[in-house]
């Protein structure tokens, strides 16, 4: 398994709400914190502390954004769907909101490049897909 690690600018992502981040605008770190509150901020918090994963198999078009929560570890989806409780209740069952913390510390990972790369073997991503799932 290669682990690439993410590349980490000076400052903090939560510490600040990305102030200093060019990658993500005032405006747009402001409306993401007046929609979701908490989970914006704990989606910073997640991100500051590394815990999203990008899986990548080499040589094929297989990649798995992971991200830890504070039970598990939570696969996301193209952006719209994450294995979380949450997601499953507040955004599918109730619709409340449209996205989980989870969802969105991959997306603010990705768009910052603040998450680690793994490379692993498709046997190894069968065994990890069944734990994820």
């Amino acid at each position: 398994m290669i682990v690439q690690n993410r590349n980490k600018p000076q400052q903090r992502l939560g510490g600040c709400l990305m102030k200093e981040d060019p990658n993500i605008g005032y405006f747009e770190k402001e409306r993401y914190n007046k929609k979701y509150g908490n989970r914006y901020t704990k989606a910073l918090k997640t991100v500051d502390e590394g815990k999203v994963k990008k899986y990548v198999v080499p040589d094929s078009h297989i990649e798995r954004w992971i991200v830890v929560g504070s039970k598990k570890e939570y696969i996301i989806v193209d952006d719209i769907y994450c294995s979380c409780y949450d997601f499953y209740r507040s955004v599918l069952q109730l619709q409340e909101i449209d996205k989980c913390y989870h969802l969105l510390a991959k997306m603010i990972a990705a768009k910052s490049q603040r998450y680690d790369t793994i490379e692993i073997t498709f046997q190894q991503f069968q065994k990890y897909l069944l734990e994820w799932l």
